[in-house]
């Protein structure tokens, strides 16, 4: 069973520098997520949101919360935490910070930094207060994260846009499917845990 311990083992503990690099030599745009985690009986749990349908990126997909830094931010975890408030309507002050993943390229132009939190409550707790921000999510919810940290899950898959082949990663028997960003993020973490470091 993986522990809170050895997700912080694999995590950075200074966050990392925002990269310049960008989509075909366009500089890409900062943007911070947040894996918030949970404990249950079977393990620890991972919140999960479903954004919008009207949404300009990414509408419909699995996602993890998160999204632009604002004034009054600090570092890309407060941003993480405060999109997560807003998104899901957990408290920011019962978010517990662990550390920090390297940044990913998104297919939006976007450079992800991603924050690791844990709930300072259980998940069957912390189910009962989400309220989904029907503006960004369509739904809201925990999943078991051993599953989505297993790297035997991972298939890379890929689609032409123009005349473009983009590659992107799936997490298979997931409902619904867990795949692009937040399929490299939780890779990124299974990485760190399989090796036992930030990676």
């Amino acid at each position: 069973m993986i522990t809170i311990e050895q997700i912080t083992a694999a995590l950075y503990q200074t966050c990392p520098a925002y990269p310049d690099e960008g989509l075909n030599g366009v500089p890409a745009r900062p943007a911070a997520a947040l894996i918030l985690l949970a404990e249950a009986k079977d393990g620890l749990h991972l919140l999960l949101t479903k954004r919008a349908e009207h949404l300009r990126h990414h509408p419909g997909q699995v996602s993890l919360p998160g999204g632009k830094p604002e004034r009054g931010d600090v570092d890309p975890g407060a941003t993480a935490r405060r999109e997560a408030e807003e998104e899901t309507g957990l408290r920011q002050h019962d978010m517990h910070h662990i550390g920090y993943l390297a940044p990913v390229l998104t297919s939006s132009n976007f450079q992800l930094i991603t924050a690791v939190a844990r709930m300072e409550k259980s998940v069957t707790v912390a189910h009962a207060e989400l309220v989904p921000e029907r503006n960004e999510v369509d739904d809201v919810w925990f999943q078991p994260l051993h599953h989505l940290l297993d790297l035997e899950n991972y298939r890379e898959q890929s689609v032409r846009r123009g005349a473009v082949m983009r590659q992107f990663w799936t997490i298979a028997d997931t409902d619904p499917v867990v795949w692009g960003a937040t399929a490299s993020v939780l890779r990124k973490l299974a990485f760190g845990l399989k090796s036992g470091q930030a990676v």
